[in-house]
């Protein structure tokens, strides 16, 4: 290779590199994160890109639209530009003939599009497929009335499941017209609410455990346990997450400085509280000791959980900024996890 390398012959150089795993969330190789000159990342998850645009130099991250090249087709076999989908929100549909819960979620789908449409909303869905052959693309999309990245382009397809990080099916993403993802969880908020009163489903920047329970193995999630919460705790604490949750993103723009945790909150009956407490081995405050709160940052990467270590139920803002700058610098001492059996 006529490139540098990490020393792994030594501990120092093995850490190294086990850092490196954690701060760009390695789990399959190969694996290529390209930085620019600066140091800053410019495309987290480069291989695919560059496997199927060797000469396409220097392989930036593409916004989702991008994503799914210069050409479209409809169920008609009509070729369209891109540039049809111009002031839109749309939604990228990653989805295939062979999966059952997407041939159950489909027509949902449609009906619910079909309903947007026809109040006014300026909406389009965009399928890629992961049919086998096109054959099985052509009998599957032909019940869909809306767009698709040709089947014949198997590698814009590729590029664009392993960029947006698609690891399972259906998949629906909804996209802003300014390119912004509103949310990654489309499937779940439109069979919550199929007369789409809710659309676009932009995610709220702080969401109850139940929500987003897949959040927890995609990303750090720092969790606030307000099970044991009064009224007035519970909403203090949470209006501290939403002006930190703010406050990253007006800072940074969602670029990859490191691991950025979920915020999620964690309330009182959910079995999924009950489920995180014993993972954390974060049991319930006891009784006299004036605690409400717990707030931790679960790591399921890494196997950890970062305890804050003052009084969750005063924190500030700043207090929870600097915990997670000191998460993202590995300057916290993590307790490792309960693994379930």
């Amino acid at each position: 290779m006529p490139w540098h390398a990490v020393p792994y012959d030594d501990s120092e150089g093995r850490d190294r590199i086990r850092s490196l795993y954690k701060k760009f969330r390695v789990t399959s190789l190969p694996h290529i994160v390209l930085l620019d000159e600066h140091g800053r990342v410019s495309n987290p998850q480069a291989y695919t890109a560059m496997l199927a645009n060797p000469l396409d130099f220097p392989w930036k991250r593409k916004n989702p639209i991008q994503l799914l090249g210069n050409k479209l087709v409809n169920n008609k076999g009509e070729t369209l530009d891109p540039a049809e989908l111009s002031g839109k929100t749309v939604g990228i549909y990653f989805s295939a003939s062979w999966c059952p819960p997407c041939q159950r979620f489909t027509p949902k789908l449609v009906e619910t599009v079909k309903r947007l449409k026809e109040r006014g909303e300026q909406v389009e869905i965009v399928f890629v497929s992961n049919d086998r052959d096109e054959e099985s693309f052509n009998k599957y999309f032909a019940k869909m009335d809306w767009l698709a990245v040709p089947f014949k382009e198997v590698s814009t397809r590729a590029v664009a499941q392993d960029a947006l990080n698609v690891r399972s099916l259906p998949t629906l993403l909804w996209v802003s017209p300014s390119g912004e993802v509103l949310t990654r969880r489309g499937v779940a908020a439109l069979l919550k609410d199929e007369e789409g009163s809710l659309f676009p489903w932009k995610e709220k920047a702080v969401k109850d455990l139940d929500e987003a329970l897949d959040a927890v193995s995609e990303q750090p999630v720092l969790l606030a346990f307000l099970d044991a919460a009064d009224e007035q705790t519970h909403q203090k604490v949470k209006e501290v997450l939403e002006e930190t949750a703010a406050a990253l993103e007006e800072t940074e723009g969602g670029e990859a400085l490191g691991p950025v945790p979920h915020f999620l909150t964690a309330r009182k009956g959910s079995p999924s509280t009950t489920a995180l407490r014993q993972i954390c081995k974060e049991g319930l405050p006891a009784e006299g000791t004036g605690q409400q709160v717990s707030l931790l940052i679960l790591d399921a990467f890494s196997q950890k959980v970062y305890g804050y270590p003052k009084a969750a139920e005063a924190v500030t803002k700043e207090d929870l900024l600097a915990f997670i700058r000191q998460f993202r610098e590995d300057a916290l001492e993590g307790k490792p996890i309960a693994l379930p059996e």
